[in-house]
């Protein structure tokens, strides 16, 4: 989680990043997102996601959605 804070920091913190995409071959594409709805509680909430073709289909691999 450290890394993804550190990426979210370097695109401009969480209240200027909205999506991030991040390529690293030969790993599937990492998508940073920090959504527009707040949570339950009033939090910012982050989803972190692996993106990748499967079948000529986008397929996403949810990882993480934190508040």
């Amino acid at each position: 989680m450290k890394t993804v804070l550190q990426i979210i920091e370097e695109a401009g913190g969480l209240t200027n990043a909205e999506c991030i995409s991040v390529e690293n071959e030969p790993w599937m594409r990492l998508v940073i997102e920090v959504l527009p709805e707040r949570g339950p509680d009033g939090h910012i909430v982050v989803s972190v996601a692996h993106y990748g073709e499967q079948n000529g289909t986008q397929c996403a691999t949810r990882k993480c959605c934190s508040r």
